[in-house]
């Protein structure tokens, strides 16, 4: 197997952290311990490995179905601002696609061969966030968090978010305001439902079961369930979709069904996909920093390489961008 930070740091003692400052001639650390953690190195034939004291490996895990291997736009936008900030500082991203909720620990977090990890997506399960922490290698998740592990993550204010579109509807004045959300599992999920509920709440609303749907994040799954809602509920008026790909599906859908967008059903969705502003009509949303928050999830996990600190949880704001879907 080969030699990683983690058999070096077993075999002096000392945090990965610090194993990591001394190979990569960052931190401060003192002469007794650099020269304890080199010798190990050495005797462990780290430096045998074809890899760069320089230029370190950083692992990044994401989901993505099979059909969509390249991951979804908030993957895609948030790698693409991850790149830009790591490639300043000399280091490689090494990735790994995982398409299941029973996915194991990648070869390259059991192997040792990255000495950070970032973790993208909503979907990622908490049982394969535990599994990852079991590795005892510091991580970072981005969109998403642990229900009651102290993790470092950088994540949308998805239950402002949903909250802002919810009472956007009611300002409108509808009164039947449906709500399909993703998959009920995620954390994401749960905040956009608390959102929904706040809204309904301070509108004077009850909460009604029968207005909510669970979807799946695909165009076919929003179709289908405002497909649902509609049928049990005629006198629906207005849908906030958790999703904007959901969103232009359940639109579509309703307008086979005879519904106007939205003199007859407002729809807002959720994400500033790059299709929403093109749909006809154009899809009203909720802005997420998609780029922002790949930053700042990259600039913690630099950071992380420079000492240990207590977890962050950076919370990055979420904004409703109005446009004809919603007729406001």
């Amino acid at each position: 197997m080969p030699v990683g930070m983690r058999e070096i740091s077993k075999a002096t003692g000392v945090s990965i952290t610090t194993v990591s400052n001394v190979l990569h001639k960052k931190g401060r650390v003192s002469a007794s311990t650099r020269k304890r953690i080199l010798a190990a190195a050495k005797e462990l034939g780290y430096f045998q490995k074809q890899r760069s004291l320089v230029s370190g490996q950083l692992g990044v895990i994401y989901y993505a179905p099979p059909q969509e291997r390249g991951g979804s736009y908030y993957t895609a936008e948030a790698i693409s601002a991850i790149q830009e900030v790591v490639s300043k500082q000399n280091y490689q991203l090494n990735f790994h696609i995982i398409d299941g909720l029973n996915a194991q620990a990648p070869p390259m977090v059991e192997e040792g061969n990255i000495e950070r990890l970032l973790v993208i997506g909503g979907s990622i399960s908490d049982r394969l966030v535990e599994k990852l922490v079991c590795q005892k290698l510091p991580l970072v998740l981005l969109y998403t968090e642990h229900p009651t592990l102290d993790l470092n993550c950088v994540l949308a204010d998805n239950q402002k978010g949903a909250y802002w579109a919810s009472r956007h509807l009611l300002e409108l004045g509808h009164r039947k305001i449906g709500f399909v959300n993703g998959w009920s599992r995620t954390h994401t999920s749960a905040a956009k439902l608390a959102g929904y509920r706040q809204a309904l709440s301070e509108g004077g609303l009850a909460f009604e079961p029968s207005l909510c749907a669970e979807g799946d994040f695909t165009t076919e799954g929003g179709a289908s369930q405002i497909a649902k809602l509609l049928e049990r509920n005629p006198a629906l008026s207005a849908v906030f979709v958790g999703d904007d790909i959901m969103a232009l599906g359940a639109m579509r859908q309703a307008q086979a069904m005879g519904k106007r967008i939205p003199a007859d059903l407002a729809i807002i969705g959720f994400g500033e996909s790059p299709f929403s502003a093109h749909s006809q009509p154009p899809l009203s949303t909720v802005c997420v920093p998609k780029r922002l928050i790949g930053a700042l999830g990259a600039q913690r996990l630099l950071a992380l390489l420079q000492s240990d600190s207590e977890p962050l949880k950076i919370l990055a704001p979420t904004k409703l961008i109005i446009r004809e879907s919603s007729g406001g």
